[in-house]
């Protein structure tokens, strides 16, 4: 599908859930291609290049050798600047052990459930 995206495709009749080619379908895997067709819909939503996007001030704010993690710009934008799929588990590995070790396909069966 990225690369479909890519391309430019107008019309993608695509098969969400679909395994086996087709000949039967999994609602985990409906829950997991979901939350991919998420990310590409606000990758095709474009780029803003507004003065915003381009933290013009965030470079102004930090010094030299400093980094802008804690800018006023960043803290402004963070919250909605990256697509974080719902499936996904950005965690370090002992904050994910701790947790359950819970997988994609684990995180899935759940949502579906719910």
């Amino acid at each position: 599908m990225h690369s479909t995206v890519m391309a430019g495709a107008n019309f993608v009749l695509h098969s969400a859930g679909w395994l086996e080619g087709g000949f039967c379908t999994g609602y985990e895997k409906l829950a997991m291609d979901a939350d991919r067709l998420g990310a590409y819909q606000v990758m095709l939503g474009g780029l803003s290049t507004d003065l915003n996007a381009q933290a013009r001030d965030a470079y102004l704010e930090v010094e030299p050798a400093g980094h802008c993690l804690g800018s006023s710009h960043i803290m402004a934008n963070y919250q909605t600047a990256f697509y974080e799929a719902a499936l996904s588990d950005s965690e370090n590995v002992e904050s994910w052990e701790e947790a359950g070790s819970k997988d994609m396909l684990q995180r899935a069966y759940e949502r579906w459930r719910a």
